[in-house]
């Protein structure tokens, strides 16, 4: 597994998540300023083109989390 050390120069967004059952507070940058280098080309002549793509996150316990960029994307 490859450990992405430059999300450690990306500013930590206005967000912040606190898990409550673990007592715990977790910050860092927004999940939209990590994607921004990835510059995804939607098509904006296709229907619902932003539904079509996709991402998965996978934590360092394994854990994954995958969600439409449509639900990422604040435009």
């Amino acid at each position: 597994m490859v450990a992405c050390h430059w999300l450690r120069g990306l500013p930590s967004g206005r967000e912040r998540y606190t898990a409550t059952a673990a007592g715990a507070t977790f910050t860092g940058p927004l999940l939209t300023d990590v994607l921004k280098p990835t510059d995804p080309r939607i098509d904006p002549g296709v229907k619902n083109a932003q539904l079509r793509l996709f991402v998965t996150a996978t934590g360092s316990d394994g854990y994954r989390a995958t969600v439409a960029w449509a639900e990422l994307d604040p435009a």
